[in-house]
């Protein structure tokens, strides 16, 4: 009895093996396919590259930023490579986080700055050291 259970499983497995492996595959791409449904499914007009919190990021302004930060490394001194690209995607993915979260701490807590506050902080007699000395000789 088991001997015939052992052969018909050798003469259809194979049959089943890709029967699942089908079924499988068709999943994922489904999968893929409906998840991307607001970007038009398989179309690759994707502008969302993450979300944050429930805030999407936007390649483009992503891409951007990474830009600029691989810019300000190459003008520190750091040769141009694949690790530098990769040090700038991580540190600007980083900084995005680290915007919106505070971006939406601000606005839960009502903090809020008027036109008057900012010009007394930028241009006033207490400005900020820090501010003072990037703009004076």
């Amino acid at each position: 009895m088991s001997m015939s259970i052992m052969q018909t499983i050798r003469e259809k497995g194979a049959k089943v093996t890709v029967v699942v492996i089908a079924i499988a595959l068709l999943g994922f791409i489904l999968t893929d396919y409906f998840s991307g449904k607001g970007r038009g499914g398989f179309t690759g007009g994707a502008k969302t590259i993450g979300k944050v919190n429930g805030k999407a990021v936007n390649y483009e302004a992503f891409n951007k930023r990474v830009e600029l930060m691989e810019n300000n490394m190459k003008q520190q001194g750091y040769p141009s490579s694949p690790a530098l690209t990769q040090q700038a995607v991580d540190q600007t993915w980083n900084q995005e986080i680290g915007r919106i979260l505070l971006s939406q701490e601000i606005d839960k807590l009502g903090i809020r700055i008027s036109k008057k506050e900012l010009g007394d902080i930028l241009y006033g007699p207490n400005a900020p050291q820090d501010l003072k000395q990037q703009f004076s000789d």
